[in-house]
């Protein structure tokens, strides 16, 4: 009984603190420079909150551009977000299996990224299991860099909490927009504006 009860508990815990849901993208805020921020201010996330990659100190070699799905410490993914600013924007979203509206994204996600190769794409798998990734990556055709974040070390290094979660650097390195929630064409193309020159 007590097992059971501990059980219900951390699977109400994770399921309240990452806020996926069945429900559409009616929760999509797209936060930028200049934008307006409908989310309460409890819960915004300012994008001048200075995160800027040249500032980051990275740990040995980055991962890899091909999808290998390898476990990464944001020292890491700095270093592969910072090698890939120096040449183009980068679009990073993280996703998880148990999150429906993360799934309903990836496959506007991945013909965007095919769609702009002027904008680099970093997928992030979090909150769970490596395996639960692998199988997503496979399922859903996922051809974007993957990395695994099992303990949403590098989502809270971008002040994500919640999922689904997409973030934007420029070539500066800088963090300079956000949609929370379930992208949408509309968010997805604002949020691309806000690295375009």
């Amino acid at each position: 009984m007590r097992r059971t009860l501990v059980r219900l508990l951390v699977v109400a815990t994770v399921s309240l603190a990452v806020g996926c849901g069945d429900g559409g993208g009616g929760g999509t805020t797209v936060v930028g420079p200049g934008a307006a921020d409908p989310t309460p201010q409890a819960s915004r996330v300012a994008v001048t909150d200075g995160l800027d990659l040249g500032a980051v100190e990275v740990a040995g070699d980055p991962p890899p551009r091909a999808p290998v799905l390898d476990a990464a410490t944001w020292p890491q993914a700095a270093g592969w977000l910072r090698r890939e600013t120096d040449a183009r924007p980068v679009v990073v979203n993280f996703f998880a299996s148990f999150c429906e509206p993360c799934k309903r994204e990836l496959p506007l996600l991945l013909d965007t990224a095919d769609a702009e190769p002027d904008v680099a794409f970093l997928g992030v798998h979090t909150y769970e299991q490596r395996a639960l990734g692998e199988r997503m990556v496979r399922e859903y055709g996922i051809t974007i860099p993957t990395l695994h974040d099992p303990d949403a070390d590098v989502l809270a290094e971008v002040g994500g909490r919640v999922l689904p979660y997409t973030v934007a650097f420029d070539t500066d390195g800088r963090l300079v927009g956000r949609v929370i929630g379930e992208l949408t064409g509309s968010s997805l193309d604002e949020l691309l504006a806000e690295v375009r020159p």
